[in-house]
């Protein structure tokens, strides 16, 4: 990085994420600091107005909290349908960073979820991948609805690992 701060919310989703790895698939909402993390990502990231946590296991994946429901419904979609930027990102357990209209052809029922949002680009960053002994990935999911503003944004920021 040169000379930034990183953004420590990362690590606060990710020590929440292992430490309630084994939580069950309902639909429970996240503790308030959790909300509070993706709020301060929203806040100190440039360009994000967006965000979201979520985990995936055996091809399985859920939102586990998010700063707007539009988060949940692109989110939830993808892990649904097997397909999109953020199942990309666990699959590769690389970051995905995109704009809309570059990737229209390649997700396009994602796409057409997030033109309905007005969302104009992403930023998907696994937090862990899986490993021997670790089943689940936990990826943090940023969107913007500004056009070309994640550009600036570093993935390395979000990528925190114990």
């Amino acid at each position: 990085m040169t000379g930034r701060t990183p953004v420590r919310p990362a690590a606060a989703l990710l020590d929440w994420a292992l430490r309630n790895s084994d939580a069950s698939t309902g639909e429970a909402l996240a503790p308030a600091e959790v909300r509070h993390a993706l709020d301060r990502l929203v806040t100190v990231l440039p360009g994000v107005d967006l965000a979201g946590l979520s985990r995936s296991c055996g091809g399985h994946g859920r939102t586990l909290a998010a700063t707007d429901r539009c988060v949940h419904r692109l989110d939830g979609e993808q892990h649904n349908r097997g397909d999109g930027p953020l199942v990309e990102a666990v699959r590769s357990g690389r970051a995905v960073r995109a704009e809309i209209t570059e990737v229209r052809t390649h997700w396009p029922s994602f796409v057409r979820g997030a033109r309905e949002e007005h969302v104009h680009g992403f930023l998907i960053v696994p937090l862990t991948a899986p490993a021997p002994g670790r089943t689940s990935t936990v990826t943090v999911s940023c969107y913007t609805r500004t056009p070309r503003a994640l550009d600036a944004v570093d993935e390395h920021d979000l990528s925190w690992r114990p």
